[in-house]
């Protein structure tokens, strides 16, 4: 696709399909809703008062199970790693000495 979009501009035929999970489509509605519930919270904290929201809390509800998933299953790999190296480590030791 670099190539094809370095030799001429690229057209929305020459893009691929996105995953209907990951398009606007399917995240907008979780994130306005996350999005009003936090207005509203906001709202009734400082009655009266304007009110400046943070997009920081919005995105932890709407993404942050997601981020987190992954996160655990990236620690999971990273720990696993290394139980097989010193697994192998210590086989490797131990078969020396059994001969």
């Amino acid at each position: 696709m670099i190539r094809k979009g370095y030799k001429k501009p690229l057209t929305e035929e020459d893009l691929y399909d996105l995953d209907p999970n990951d398009a606007c489509r399917a995240v907008n509605p979780v994130w306005d809703g996350n999005w009003e519930r936090h207005g509203k919270r906001q709202a009734e904290k400082n009655r009266g008062k304007s009110v400046r929201l943070s997009v920081a809390p919005v995105l932890i509800k709407t993404y942050g199970p997601i981020f987190f998933k992954g996160s655990a299953f990236a620690l999971l790999s990273a720990l696993l790693q290394q139980v097989v190296t010193k697994a192998n480590e210590w086989g490797s030791r131990s078969s020396r000495f059994a001969s």
